[in-house]
């Protein structure tokens, strides 16, 4: 069992940013203020991890290219 669950959470906030984005969201207030409260509380949950994902990933290209850089 897995308490959180990140590429699910990520993969849910895509989806409701994609309908969030379709003709009609706003047609029905009250669902789209339920949706855009569900995203802001995914967006808080996976936001600063996949920051910390993006950067860490920066660091090894990083890491790489001077690894390559000091072996000519």
């Amino acid at each position: 069992m897995t308490l959180f669950d990140f590429d699910t959470k990520v993969a849910k906030r895509d989806q409701l940013q994609e309908d969030m984005n379709a003709a009609g969201f706003w047609d029905s207030q009250t669902a789209a203020q339920k949706v855009i409260d569900e995203y802001k509380v995914l967006k808080a949950q996976t936001g600063d991890l996949e920051d910390v994902v993006a950067d860490f990933e920066d660091a090894v290209v990083g890491y790489e290219l001077a690894k390559e850089a000091s072996d000519d």
